[in-house]
């Protein structure tokens, strides 16, 4: 299922891909995937991409192409459906350790036991929309 879009300059050298609807997995999937697809094209007119949670941002250096043509391959080539990529999820288990200081006091404010604290932690999934700009940094849906 491919979601609309549209598609804008921001500034002289940068054009954003913004997909409508309600942040969800789903949003993740087309933005990722149209991550993906540009991620692959060995062209020089691209400088960075950059995912969010419900758009990617282009930088594209005016050096190697003209503005308005590149805005329209963008159009062109913006539905995340014609990406081949398989945007299947990778689960990958962290393993994690309850004995800081902070889950008494945690229990405290939020009136559960320590164990229902660890329970209601490690039965959430939690699905990384997309990094941050701090190195390994992700941001998380749900």
């Amino acid at each position: 299922m491919s979601l609309s879009r549209k598609i804008e300059f921001v500034s002289d050298s940068s054009i954003l891909v913004r997909f409508n609807g309600q942040t969800s997995p789903e949003l993740s999937r087309q933005v990722l995937s149209l991550f993906n697809k540009f991620s692959k094209i060995a062209d020089k007119a691209i400088i960075n991409l950059h995912p969010a949670y419900s758009s990617l941002l282009v930088d594209i250096d005016l050096r190697f192409c003209e503005p308005m043509k590149f805005f329209k391959f963008l159009s062109e080539n913006s539905n995340a459906e014609d990406s081949n990529e398989n945007s299947a999820s990778k689960l990958i288990e962290i393993p994690v350790t309850y004995d800081g200081e902070d889950l008494a006091e945690l229990g405290q404010i939020t009136g559960f036991t320590e164990q229902e604290i660890i329970r209601l932690h490690t039965e959430a999934e939690y699905i990384v929309a997309f990094l941050g700009f701090a190195p390994g940094f992700p941001y998380l849906l749900g």
